[in-house]
């Protein structure tokens, strides 16, 4: 982690010199590449390893949702620099997130307040002394900003999510529940139409 994190400030350092400005568009292109893997790999460990509340066996997903809630305002042009608020913006898509995402089921509750407080415990995230209020680290802003670490990490935390948040001991005790998450029955329902309409 300190190995990948020395390589994105080097990068970072050169890339605000005289001598990069210089350069071939190509090789710049490559240039900010490197940059958004090293990044990306950046954020995906630090993603591997988000404290999370448990409870019978689940893991809660609301870091998860989050990040994801985060990237996505980046990438819709919501959020421009590492100041990110807890404002109806964010409230809204991590609703909008955790609702297609979240297991049908799952013992957690879509709750924003909690998880913008303590992501403070992960290395990218400081909360401001002003209410509702953090600041992300320039290497997690900069994964966020482009499709490629976006991506990566979008996958990584909707696999967690699938993953854990339902635990085969929760499972076990709770039948009859649909543990398929909205994004899956949205895939199945032209299916179902099909199936009702025969």
């Amino acid at each position: 982690m300190q190995n990948i994190q020395a390589q994105i400030n080097d990068l970072t350092s050169f890339m605000n010199t005289e001598v990069y400005v210089s350069l071939d568009e190509a090789v710049k292109a490559a240039l900010v590449r490197k940059k958004v893997e090293l990044c990306g790999i950046y954020f995906l460990e630090i993603a591997s390893k988000l404290n999370r509340n448990k409870q019978n066996g689940c893991y809660a997903p609301h870091k998860a949702v989050m990040i994801m809630a985060v990237m996505d305002l980046v990438k819709s042009g919501n959020i421009t620099s590492n100041v990110i608020l807890l404002d109806k913006e964010l409230k809204g898509k991590f609703k909008e997130i955790w609702h297609r995402v979240v297991p049908i089921g799952s013992p957690y509750k879509c709750e924003y307040h909690n998880p913008f407080t303590h992501l403070d415990s992960a290395p990218f995230w400081n909360l401001s002394c002003e209410k509702n209020k953090a600041i992300i680290t320039s290497e997690a802003l900069f994964a966020f900003s482009h499709e490629e670490s976006r991506t990566a990490i979008r996958h990584f935390l909707i696999h967690s999510i699938r993953k854990d948040t339902i635990s085969e001991e929760y499972a076990e005790s709770h039948h009859g529940i649909n543990w398929m998450v909205a994004e899956d029955m949205i895939a199945f329902a032209p299916v179902l139409g099909m199936l009702i309409a025969i």
